[in-house]
């Protein structure tokens, strides 16, 4: 199924949004409607027992059955999906039984669903030797990765899914990097280093490939550019120190070129440390 024939359309990696065909699913107002269906969304199919409901948008109140704010915020979901008619264009509804509350959704399309379907299976691929079918995989799951999941939102329960996200992301863009570089794609190896940045910004061997690949193209001042961001990060913001052999990167770069030499990448191989520079 696509995002252009579901009936309900579903983004969670980058700011939330959730559509009937073009008809928004909404307005969310205050209260907690909105957290309690991203995440009866995320565990579609599955009863969510009412306590690990409330422990999860109610965090620090304590559980009673007799409680009433979770039926008020299942009530305001079902008012959402019946306003929009999304309740019976794709027969999406909560149901609850002795298990909990889960959400059914027999027409719909999720892009965070679609992501970790791409990168298990792309997994499947690369254990069983295809490695093109990975990579093709890697590719989709990229296209889909469009930002972090569920973008603003701070609940305990997005920041801990959201760096379970991240972890897959970061090993296909990895996959995605080495495989450029393998290629010599210069342009290409940029692009998935920037995007694996923007991830983790304190991934220092993806530092010093741009530093590596910047100079291959005579791009000193990328070169000293990424060098000087990379340091602050890590300065600033963890209080450590860059390894040696980032620095090294910069050093021989740059004394290639005031000795008049280019500095030669070798190509494949440990690439976070094998840096040549031609005697003069």
């Amino acid at each position: 199924m696509s995002t252009t024939t579901a009936m309900i359309s579903v983004r969670c990696l980058g700011p939330f949004t959730a559509t009937l065909g073009k008809r928004e699913i909404g307005p969310w107002r205050a209260g907690k409607a909105r957290g309690l269906f991203q995440f009866l969304l995320v565990n579609r199919g599955r009863p969510v027992p009412r306590d690990k409901l409330h422990d999860v948008l109610w965090p620090q109140a304590p559980w009673s059955p007799g409680s009433s704010s979770l039926k008020v915020a299942v009530h305001g979901v079902r008012q959402i999906l019946a306003g929009t008619g999304a309740d019976s264009a794709s027969t999406a509804e909560i149901r609850f039984d002795d298990r909990g509350y889960r959400f059914q959704a027999d027409d719909i399309w999720v892009d965070v669903e679609e992501f970790e379907s791409a990168m298990d299976l792309a997994a499947v691929r690369a254990a069983g030797g295809d490695r093109d079918g990975a990579l093709r995989l890697y590719r989709r799951a990229a296209e889909l990765h469009q930002g972090d999941f569920l973008e603003g939102e701070a609940a305990d329960w997005v920041v801990e899914h959201r760096g379970w996200i991240q972890a897959k992301a970061l090993r296909g863009l990895t996959s995605l990097r080495d495989d450029a570089h393998a290629r010599s794609d210069l342009a290409e190896v940029i692009l998935w280093c920037r995007r694996i940045l923007r991830i983790d910004p304190y991934h220092e061997a993806t530092y010093r490939m741009l530093m590596l690949t910047h100079g291959q193209l005579g791009e000193l001042g990328q070169v000293r550019s990424w060098h000087a961001i990379c340091v602050r990060r890590l300065r600033e913001d963890l209080a450590v120190e860059p390894q040696p052999e980032t620095d090294l990167v910069l050093r021989r770069f740059l004394g290639a070129r005031r000795r008049g030499a280019p500095a030669e990448i070798q190509p494949l191989g440990n690439w976070r440390h094998r840096v040549r520079v031609p005697a003069c």
